[in-house]
């Protein structure tokens, strides 16, 4: 049924290292560099994290079109809360004309269980305003942290957190958690494409590479909404649908179900929103 939806109309922005330099692009259909200014959104590491994040949205929804923005510099491991302010902000001016459906950020520090306020806090809540889910990794930090917690950009009430399973739908290890956590999704042994010198696939753990799982998951549930229903849904619409239609409980939180979703779309599942 997931193969029936593969998102297309639908456009999801990645915020991250930017698009891969050594990586195939035929669904890329912006890039911007916030990080260094300049006209060349990519990321010339070998191993791009943006562009790994980006294949995952490509594999669960490759009909979307994928948007990145470049908020880390050239060769630095770290973004500026300032760029992916602007990053965000672009995404609010630009989401209608891209019809944009999600906005990715596998970004982030921090180990906290309460929400923060922070400079990008009134984006996130802009971008949920004007029919935009907005997902955040929960972070890497399981087994190092000491408290019961989330990434600092994951901590809000406008985002979706997500948290790394594993195949066998248990928590990964490293994966932060904790009362904020919304959601999970595989997050451990990820399949993702080589740069173009090399061959096949390699596979990746982290929430970075969840979180792109459910980016992708709300531009084909949106498909299959205008299909279903002639319109899209909100926000709140999708976390309910994301919510109810999980089969599968970890430690009380929801584990991603993308085909069980589908089926409630097209069956006009009544939303409570």
């Amino acid at each position: 049924m997931h193969t029936s939806y593969t998102g297309l109309g639908q456009s999801v922005v990645v915020i991250d290292t930017g698009q891969g330099a050594h990586y195939n692009s035929h669904n890329v259909i912006y890039d911007l560099d916030f990080a260094d200014h300049d006209s060349d959104g990519r990321d010339p590491m070998i191993f791009s994290h943006g562009a790994m994040v980006g294949d995952v949205v490509s594999d669960n929804a490759p009909g979307a079109g994928i948007i990145h923005l470049k908020v880390v510099s050239d060769f630095a491991r770290s973004a500026r809360m300032e760029d992916i302010e602007a990053a965000l902000d672009w995404v609010i001016d630009h989401a209608e004309s891209f019809n944009v459906a999600a906005v990715n950020v596998s970004l982030g520090y921090g180990d906290v269980d309460h929400e923060v306020v922070t400079s990008i806090t009134d984006e996130f809540e802009t971008l949920r305003e004007i029919r935009v889910v907005s997902v955040v990794a929960a972070g890497n930090g399981g087994l190092s942290n000491t408290n019961d917690g989330i990434n600092i950009l994951a901590a809000n009430s406008n985002v979706i957190a997500v948290g790394a399973s594993t195949k066998d739908d248990q928590a990964a290890a490293f994966s932060q958690k904790g009362r904020l956590l919304d959601v999970y999704a595989q997050g451990e042994d990820v399949g993702v494409d080589m740069p173009k010198f090399y061959r096949g696939e390699m596979e990746v753990d982290g929430t970075s590479f969840a979180a792109p799982q459910v980016a992708a998951a709300v531009a084909v549930a949106q498909e299959a909404a205008l299909v279903n229903w002639g319109r899209e849904m909100t926000p709140r619409e999708f976390d309910h649908l994301m919510l109810a239609t999980a089969s599968t409980q970890i430690d009380g939180t929801a584990l991603l179900h993308v085909d069980s979703m589908l089926a409630a779309i097209q069956a006009s599942y009544d939303f409570l929103a």
